[in-house]
């Protein structure tokens, strides 16, 4: 009777996870952090944004845009700017229907570019897999916030005459706000 009443009370928790959020559709997220330093350059604010779609209440896919940093000093006026296109599988484990913790798998091919009194010096070409994970946490119907975690494990391409797989490693904190439909 005891293992029929866990059951039973388990199968309640998954089931009441569906309540507060879409079993399935398009999901938009849009997210703010902080990223620490790269190649010697201080760590700084980071943004990106999201479309994707939720398959089940388990995993969803998401592509967009992440912009990791954005450098510059005043003087003889540089930026260096880390950005590009990322695409990410994420898989969500419910404990209840207001949270749930997940973890985050993706890729993403970015540009390393630095440049000097508005004009472009550098271009680099980084690649790689990003692997993260965070806590989701429904608000309202269809309404959400994460808070994550996320390692890029980036390496520079031959492109532009840089030298091939220089490793680029760095990790991203973040907190997003995600509307499921």
């Amino acid at each position: 009777m005891k293992n029929f009443l866990s059951v039973l009370f388990l199968s309640t928790l998954s089931f009441s996870a569906l309540a507060f959020e879409p079993v399935r559709g398009p999901v938009i997220d849009i997210a703010g952090g902080y990223t620490p330093s790269i190649l010697a350059i201080d760590g700084g604010i980071s943004k990106s944004g999201y479309l994707g779609y939720k398959f089940n209440s388990f995993f969803s896919v998401e592509g967009g845009y992440t912009s990791l940093l954005t450098y510059s000093t005043s003087g003889p006026a540089t930026l260096t700017s880390i950005a590009g296109p990322e695409v990410a599988g994420i898989i969500r484990f419910i404990i209840n229907d207001r949270v749930s913790p997940f973890v985050r798998i993706g890729f993403t091919k970015m540009a390393l570019k630095n440049a000097s009194n508005g004009t472009v010096t550098s271009i680099e070409n980084i690649y790689g897999p990003t692997y993260g994970i965070g806590l989701q946490f429904y608000l309202v119907d269809h309404l959400g916030m994460r808070l994550g975690y996320t390692e890029y494990h980036l390496q520079t391409s031959s492109d532009y005459n840089a030298q091939a797989g220089t490793p680029v490693n760095t990790s991203n904190y973040y907190a997003a706000l995600v509307i499921e439909f």
